[in-house]
């Protein structure tokens, strides 16, 4: 992904839409659609090369699991989303937490999550 404007100061304009397909595909998307289209379009290309690059390795990451797993992490985002701000922010915290573990932490931790899950169902 690339972009960006020339000065590095103000956003490029959309690239022309250069096949038939590519138009039709935009003449059918609601008011909506096109509104945020055309915002996380002026939000990349407003963000910096590190940040481009970030966004580019995450997309590959989700890019390359398999269909079911793609909608899966669709599912979880949407659910995510829809998650009061608390929540969200305890997840996050979470989150930081999970990444600053070892494999063998994580490992443990799956481990006695599997455990209490087991009990409770035997219950």
């Amino acid at each position: 992904m690339t972009g960006g404007g020339g000065d590095g100061r103000s956003p490029p304009e959309p690239a022309p839409l250069t096949q038939a397909g590519e138009e039709a595909e935009w003449n059918r998307l609601t008011p909506e659609q096109k509104a945020e289209l055309t915002e996380r379009y002026r939000r990349f290309s407003s963000m910096t090369a590190v940040e481009k690059e970030r966004l580019e390795r995450n997309y590959r990451r989700f890019r390359d699991p398999s269909p079911e797993r793609q909608q899966q992490l669709r599912k979880t985002y949407r659910d995510f989303q829809k998650m009061a701000p608390e929540e969200r922010t305890r997840v996050l915290r979470n989150l930081d937490k999970w990444r600053g573990m070892t494999n063998e932490q994580r490992n443990r931790m799956r481990r006695e999550s599997i455990q209490r899950r087991n009990e409770r169902n035997r219950r």
